[in-house]
C-alpha cells in the first residue's frame, strides 16, 4: 500500500518535471486577460535585438507595445502609457569585460513630474533616475543570476500568473560571512532560485543595490535579494514608489520559464501605482551599515587573505586571460598584488568609517567594533559619514525610530533639568522646529498615527502621505 508520504513524495518529483520541461520552453505562457488592457512603452536601444526580443515577449503576452528610444524619453508622451519600461543593451564583451565602445549612453535624467508606473532594469535604467535621488541605492555590477529569499507570498508571485520559483541548494558564497549583519549567520548551503539562464561573463552582471534600511518608508517593498560581490543581501527586485527595479541584466530569452513569468507579473503589478507619492530621497545609509562597517577589520585578517587567496585561484584556473599581460600571464604575482592591494584599501577604509576614538579603544578588533554598536544600535544616527551615538537619547533610554521619544520629549519640553536636551532631539529627528509645547503637542496629536521614522532619510520621523 502506498503511504501517503510516498503519495507527497511521487506528487512532488512529478511537479519538479513539468517545471523543468517548462523552464526548456521559449513559448509565450499563458497569462490572464489583465494583460491586454495595459498599455507598455519599452523605451530602449533603438533597432536592437534585444529590444525586439522584449518588444515580441511582451505583445505575446497580451500586452500592447510601443518603442522609444532611452537616451530621448518624452515625459508627456511616456506619460500617456500604463507602463514604461527603462532599458539598453549589453555593455560587455561577453569576457568579463566592459565594452567601452558601449559604455556610456548619455540619458536624460526622468524629473519629479514623471509619476508613470515605470520599470528599471539594471544599471542604465536606473540612472534615469538620479535626480530623483532615491532609496534605490547602487552598490556595484556585481549581480549573479541568483535571486535570495524571494518573498513568494507576495501577490507579485501569483498574479496574473503563478511564478513558481525553482528552488534549489547551492554552496554559500564564501565570503557571505565577512558581510552579513543577521544575527543568524548562512548555513553553508543555501536556498537560491536562478532567474537567469545565463551569467557573468557570459553576459553582464546584474546591478546590486543596498538593501538596508530600505523598507524605512511605506513607499517601498522587496520582492527578492539577490547574491552579489557584496553578499547575499543585496536587493535585486523592489519598489519604491512607481519605479520597479529589475536588477537582473538578462532580456526573456536569457530568462528562466519562472524568471519571465515573473516579468510580466512585475509589468502587471507596477501598473497599478500610477501617480503614487513622490519618492522618499535617500540622503544617509541605514545604521545597519555601522555592522557592516564593523566587521572591515576582517578584510585585512589573515584568514580573509587566505580565502581571497584561494578565490582568485580557482578564478583565474578558470578565467586566465584575466590575468593582465604585465604579470606575464602568470596568476601567483597578480594574486599576491591584489592581496595586497585589498589589505592595504581596508586598513585605510576602517580609518575613514570610525571615529578616532573607536580606533583607539578597539583597534583591529571587528567583534569588539560589532558588539559596540549592536549594544548602541537604537541610538545611532549618521554625521559627518559616520555612526554615531546620541548621547541624549541613550540617556532617555528610548530608540530614536520609537515614536514614544517624540511623545516622552514633548512631555519634558518643561522639564529644567530636561527641558534643552528635549528640544535638541525633537528638532533632530523631525522636521519641525516648533517654540511652543502647545505647537509640538497640537503636531504630534494630529499627526500621530501617520509617522514614520527613516534611517535612509536623514534619520528623521516623517508623515506618511500615503492615502
Amino acid at each position: 500500500m502506498i503511504t501517503e508520504l510516498q503519495m507527497r513524495n511521487a506528487l512532488s518529483t512529478i511537479l519538479v518535471f513539468v517545471l523543468s520541461i517548462g523552464i526548456n520552453q521559449p513559448s509565450a505562457i499563458g497569462v490572464d486577460d489583465v494583460t491586454h488592457k495595459i498599455q507598455v512603452l519599452y523605451c530602449g536601444n533603438p533597432g536592437s535585438e534585444r529590444e525586439e526580443e522584449f518588444v515580441t515577449f511582451l505583445r505575446d503576452h497580451g500586452f500592447e507595445v510601443s518603442k522609444s528610444d532611452l537616451r530621448s524619453v518624452d515625459e508627456a508622451g511616456a506619460d500617456k502609457f500604463d507602463v514604461v519600461i527603462l532599458d539598453w543593451t549589453y555593455r560587455y564583451d561577453n569576457k568579463g569585460y566592459p565594452d567601452r565602445s558601449k559604455w556610456k549612453v548619455d540619458v536624460k535624467p526622468l524629473t519629479e513630474n514623471f509619476r508613470c508606473p515605470t520599470i528599471v532594469i539594471s544599471a542604465v535604467g536606473l540612472d534615469m533616475l538620479s535626480k530623483l535621488k532615491p532609496k534605490i541605492e547602487r552598490v556595484c555590477l556585481c549581480m549573479t543570476n541568483q535571486a535570495f529569499q524571494p518573498r513568494t507570498d507576495h501577490e507579485i508571485f501569483h498574479r496574473p500568473l503563478e511564478v513558481a520559483p525553482v528552488i534549489k541548494k547551492v554552496a554559500a558564497p564564501w565570503d557571505a560571512k565577512y558581510m552579513m549583519v543577521a544575527d543568524v549567520p548562512l548555513e553553508d548551503q543555501i536556498s537560491v532560485w536562478e532567474v537567469q539562464t545565463k551569467d557573468y561573463p557570459e553576459i553582464d552582471p546584474g546591478l546590486a543595490c543596498d538593501s538596508y534600511g530600505f523598507e524605512d518608508s511605506p513607499d517601498c517593498e522587496t520582492f527578492s535579494l539577490g547574491i552579489s560581490d557584496k553578499g547575499p543581501q543585496s536587493l535585486a527586485i523592489a519598489r519604491q514608489s512607481n519605479f520597479l527595479f529589475w536588477g537582473f541584466s538578462a532580456p526573456p530569452n536569457d530568462m528562466t520559464f519562472s524568471g519571465r513569468r515573473l516579468f510580466v507579473n512585475a509589468v502587471a503589478y507596477i501598473s497599478k501605482f500610477r501617480d503614487a507619492a513622490l519618492p522618499q530621497k535617500r540622503t544617509t545609509p541605514s545604521r545597519l551599515w555601522a555592522l557592516r562597517y564593523a566587521n572591515t577589520p576582517l578584510f585585512y585578517s589573515e584568514g580573509y587573505s587566505r580565502e581571497l587567496r584561494l578565490h582568485y585561484q580557482e578564478m583565474f584556473q578558470k578565467y586566465p586571460e584575466w590575468i593582465p599581460a604585465e604579470f606575464d600571464n602568470a596568476a601567483r604575482p597578480y594574486i599576491d598584488n591584489l592581496v595586497h592591494r585589498n589589505e592595504i584599501s581596508h586598513r585605510e577604509l576602517v580609518l575613514t568609517l570610525h571615529p578616532a576614538e573607536l580606533i583607539k579603544q578597539f583597534g583591529d578588533d571587528a567583534s569588539a567594533l560589532r558588539s559596540y554598536f549592536q549594544d548602541n544600535l537604537s541610538f545611532l544616527y549618521f554625521q559627518d559619514d559616520m555612526f554615531v551615538v546620541d548621547e541624549n537619547v541613550k540617556r532617555v533610554g528610548i530608540a530614536n525610530n520609537d515614536v514614544k521619544l517624540i511623545e516622552y520629549c514633548i512631555a519634558k519640553l518643561d522639564s529644567q533639568r530636561e527641558g534643552h536636551a528635549a528640544v535638541q532631539i525633537l528638532k533632530r529627528y523631525t522636521l519641525e522646529s516648533f517654540d511652543t509645547k502647545e505647537q509640538w503637542n497640537h503636531w504630534y496629536d494630529t499627526n500621530r498615527s501617520r509617522l514614520y521614522f527613516s534611517d535612509t532619510g536623514g534619520y528623521k520621523f516623517y508623515v506618511s502621505q500615503a492615502k
